[in-house]
């Protein structure tokens, strides 16, 4: 199970994907996209290998703007509806990389699938230290990956592999 964020995020985790064996190791594959990212699912459509994977649509647990009182709300909404989705899909490998659409996501797993592992890929543009999708991840997910040496030296939890897209 793929979450996508939006914008660069998507971007960063298609180029990601392009990289691993999903014919082979990684059947059937879920991609989650919020509800209205319409780019994200134009995205994950004009990829060829793609083409085959199953797309889901979610609310999102925040929206750009949105405020941090009302997003307590939104996001419990966000994971009820991701703990239903996990607990139907039941992902083995949940890869995500972003906004707060993967944090409920996390959760969800976490709570529903024992035999799920978690990797949260930071954004490449983070350089100087981890988001707050990140810094959440550090306590949900099985891994932390970081695309700058520094960041792993800065935040011994997060595991450097070189840049990933």
């Amino acid at each position: 199970m793929v979450i996508l964020g939006s914008g660069g995020h998507t971007k960063e985790m298609l180029d990601l994907c392009a990289h691993l064996d999903f014919e082979n190791k990684f059947k059937p594959l879920v991609f989650v996209i919020a509800k209205h990212d319409h780019l994200s699912s134009r995205k994950v459509q004009n990829f060829a290998e793609f083409k085959n994977s199953k797309v889901l649509f979610v609310f999102r647990s925040r929206k750009v703007g949105q405020s941090y009182f009302s997003s307590i709300f939104t996001t419990l909404w966000a994971t009820l509806e991701a703990l239903l989705v996990c607990a139907k899909e039941r992902p083995q490998l949940l890869l995500c990389n972003g906004p707060g659409t993967c944090i409920p996501f996390c959760v969800a797993a976490r709570l529903t699938s024992f035999h799920c592992t978690q990797v949260f890929v930071e954004s490449f543009c983070r350089t100087r230290s981890l988001s707050l999708s990140a810094k959440i991840a550090l306590f949900i997910s099985d891994y932390v990956l970081v695309q700058w040496p520094h960041l792993a030296k800065k935040y011994p939890k997060c595991i450097y592999e070189g840049l990933l897209v």
